[in-house]
């Protein structure tokens, strides 16, 4: 793939002054940014200020919150689908048939799962066994929307 620069880091002011620095020093106008939803936002924030990355195009690899792709820098292109999309699959589910279970997390992406998924729907922290226990004994289907941080998978 050749001589082909790269950073690793979820610092949005570091990734930002990295892509000045290529765009500048090695003319590089092609970015890959996989990186968080939180951090593409920031970093969008900022390339947005600095018109000399008006002629770069930055595919982002992880964010499909619909809130951070309706405002990211018009340049900035994503090879996720927006998350509704795939929410859209539990619209109009009637209560108690999937359990919607989520993240702890306060961020963008868990809290459009969590105010969109169906119910019964719990953080993580929120679930019992005699929640699962009375889901399961109701005869409903076992079926489970996950959404968790790889830490939070135990």
């Amino acid at each position: 793939m050749g001589n082909i620069k790269n950073l690793t880091s979820e610092d949005p002011v570091k990734i930002y002054k990295f892509i000045v620095c290529c765009n500048k020093c090695y003319k590089i106008t092609n970015f890959c940014l996989n990186i968080n939803g939180q951090s593409l936002k920031d970093i969008s924030d900022l390339i947005k200020k600095n018109h000399k990355l008006d002629n770069c195009i930055f595919i982002a690899t992880r964010s499909n919150v619909n809130k951070i792709q309706a405002k990211v820098a018009k340049n900035i292109f994503f090879s996720l689908s927006p998350l509704s999309i795939i929410m859209k699959e539990y619209s109009g589910i009637k209560p108690n048939n999937v359990m919607t279970i989520v993240s702890n997390r306060n961020d963008v992406y868990y809290n459009q799962i969590y105010n969109t998924g169906p119910e019964p729907k719990y953080r993580i922290s929120e679930l019992t066994v005699e929640k699962v226990n009375d889901f399961v004994d109701n005869d409903n289907s076992l079926e489970l929307l996950i959404a968790l941080k790889n830490d939070e998978f135990e």
